[in-house]
């Protein structure tokens, strides 16, 4: 009888079961698409050090002066150093390293003895002088084959090479230390422009990733652990940030639409069951009942959820790539991420679409079989007793002596007065304010954990303020209503008496469309943002310009003479660099010439002032100030010149 019942009422009830079905999994599929965006991210990575690095774990190079990312001197490091690197690790693969331009994306250039190279990788290497390796993923970008021809140009110029092999993957793939370069080619050391041999060495350590910061040598040289540091990038922190932030979201906005539409449900069949409760039905059937119909619906749920999740995590994936492809260039470019749903996120997906319902249901049926066998009242009782009221208004006071949490004091202070009182005009005034204070509060970005505070708080300000507002104003369109009821009001009434007896259904309502307008703005601002920064840098360029050169100040003082300036380049500018030691702090002064200051995008209000002696600019307008302090010049020795 129990089953009969249970499946009497799915069926019975057919538009609404699948209603409730259709949101049970819609919810789930947030969950589930969130998830599976994680998921793709974290195989991305693991594709990448198994594609791209191989047995490259750490690089090891000389301690020399650089600036930016180019060193002007490029040191040759010791065989004794290199003997030592051995004797402690696997594997030592010492390089002569580059970069040149091939058929207009600029690739990283290893110069390599090839049976070093073979050791390294573990494989026979063939590599004659004016052949070369290319690594698949500028073979595929550039449908280079093995057999063609290639052209290097380097920046002493250019030179030909016969592809010998395509590195299919690992480190004959390598992408840098970061996976974001075109690729690299593999060249013998004795087409290499540079005579410094060796410049940088390659280690295996033989360990999990995860262990390689805990690894410490004896060198002078300085080691980077290259697939740790990709691993825990910034970049990908910030790919693992802004995936758990939305599958949070999602998950609780998931959460929500499961309550709302259990609560349906089981005040649907709150009159049934009351109805067999008189007629002498057992509490132990009831709970049968009650379980068993949950159990079809979060069973549905679930199995569709995870299909619709399966589309909503390639969409949001979609989106993703979208912002990636948007800032690749030639010189830094990321693989497409693959879709991927592991089996933790199947399975805890199915456990969610079946537990938690059956948790809503088996709560709700205990508190409906302990009440007595009559008519539940139909509303939601949001009554505050005084001892509640006390206790609110406690907490809210000892929130105020903490300058971060006032505001929370202030909506704890505005919602207990509103929920003791149900007064239309004073949750008008309580609305208001707390919607001006969201409004006019500025988010405090000086620490990390003031931002997630003032973030919080001016959210949460705003949402209560609207909330009461809202509910302020059902409150005085009912009682407007209930003196002018016609034909033509009595839809209007309805529907507001309505929000008015499930003041807690309307607020998760709410929330919930709220929560999810918020994280599809969310993505497709930053979706767009990324497109539109790149167009204006890709039009705008440097200050306006095109390219920008670095001149070794060490070549230019050994020739006593700067780069040449191509005649066909329009308006080129010079600029001279320095650091300025001031008040504690080093800043980078630049020296421009007038051509910079007549057709860069930078804003100049008055030309004719800066070219006056001793003026300076700072970047941004301010009155005329003083700084005192030391110039020096950027590198050890001569100028810094670019």
């Amino acid at each position: 009888m129990v089953l009969k019942i249970a499946l009497r009422n799915f069926t019975k009830n057919l538009k609404t079961s699948l209603v409730v079905v259709l949101g049970l999994a819609i919810s789930l599929s947030l969950v589930i698409g969130s998830l599976t965006l994680s998921d793709s991210i974290s195989a991305w990575k693991r594709e990448r050090i198994e594609e791209n690095f191989g047995v490259a774990d750490a690089v090891a190079e000389p301690k020399s002066p650089s600036f930016l990312f180019f060193n002007f001197l490029t040191t040759k490091i010791e065989d004794q150093e290199i003997e030592l690197l051995r004797e402690q690790v696997k594997g030592v693969l010492p390089v002569s390293e580059g970069s040149a331009r091939l058929d207009g994306l600029d690739v990283l250039v290893i110069g390599v003895k090839p049976d070093e190279l073979g050791r390294f990788v573990g494989k026979d290497i063939q590599l004659n002088p004016g052949e070369a390796i290319v690594g698949k993923s500028v073979a595929d970008a550039l449908n280079i084959k093995e057999g063609d021809r290639i052209t290097l140009i380097f920046s002493a110029g250019s030179k030909e090479f016969i592809v010998k092999e395509i590195g299919e993957k690992g480190f004959l793939n390598f992408k840098g230390e970061m996976a974001s370069l075109p690729g690299t080619v593999f060249i013998h050391l004795k087409d290499f422009p540079d005579n410094n041999y060796p410049t940088r060495c390659y280690l295996h350590y033989g360990l999990p990733p995860e262990e390689h910061e805990k690894i410490s040598l004896e060198t002078s040289l300085r080691v980077r652990n290259i697939k740790y540091s990709f691993l825990k990038s910034p970049v990908n922190r910030s790919l693992a940030y802004v995936t758990l932030a939305f599958s949070g979201m999602s998950i609780f906005v998931g959460f929500l639409v499961f309550y709302m539409f259990c609560e349906d449900v089981m005040r649907d069949r709150n009159f049934t069951l009351v109805t067999l409760r008189k007629i002498g039905i057992q509490k132990k059937k009831e709970w049968g009942i009650l379980l068993l119909e949950g159990l079809l619906y979060s069973s549905l749920a679930a199995f569709f959820g995870l299909i619709f999740g399966v589309f909503v995590g390639k969409f949001l994936l979609n989106r993703f790539q979208t912002v990636i492809e948007a800032v690749s260039t030639t010189f830094l470019h990321i693989d497409r991420v693959k879709f991927h749903i592991s089996l933790e996120t199947v399975l805890l997906g199915l456990g969610l679409g079946v537990v938690f319902p059956m948790i809503l249901f088996a709560l709700k049926a205990r508190e409906i079989t302990r009440k007595p066998p009559v008519y539940h009242e139909l509303e939601d009782r949001l009554d505050v007793s005084t001892k509640k009221f006390a206790l609110m208004i406690i907490i809210s006071l000892l929130f105020l002596p903490f300058s971060d949490l006032r505001i929370f004091s202030l909506i704890l202070l505005s919602l207990s007065f509103s929920l003791k009182f149900k007064n239309a005009f004073l949750m008008m005034i309580m609305g208001a304010l707390n919607l001006a204070t969201g409004v006019l509060v500025n988010v405090n970005s000086q620490s990390e954990r003031l931002f997630l505070l003032s973030s919080m708080s001016k959210g949460a300000s705003i949402f209560a303020g609207v909330s009461l507002l809202v509910f302020s104003l059902v409150l005085l369109a009912k009682s407007v209503l209930d003196h002018m009821v016609s034909e033509g009001t009595l839809p209007f009434l309805i529907g507001v008496s309505y929000v008015q007896r499930f003041p807690k259904k309307g607020m998760v309502i709410s929330l919930t469309f709220a929560l999810l307008i918020f994280t599809s703005t969310v993505f497709n601002i930053l979706s767009a943002s990324a497109d539109r920064f790149v167009e204006d840098k890709v039009r705008n360029g440097l200050f306006g310009y095109n390219f920008l050169v670095l001149e070794n100040p060490f070549r230019s003082f050994l020739s006593r003479s700067s780069i040449p300036v191509h005649e066909k380049l329009e308006f080129p500018s010079r600029a001279y660099l320095y650091t300025l030691k001031a008040e504690g702090t080093d800043r980078f002064i630049a020296y421009v010439d007038e051509s910079f200051l007549e057709h860069s995008t930078l804003k100049v209000t008055d030309v004719e002032d800066l070219k006056a002696p001793g003026a300076a600019l700072v970047g941004y307008e301010t009155d005329s100030e003083t700084i005192m302090g030391t110039l020096k010049s950027i590198l050890p020795l001569g100028e810094g010149r670019m």
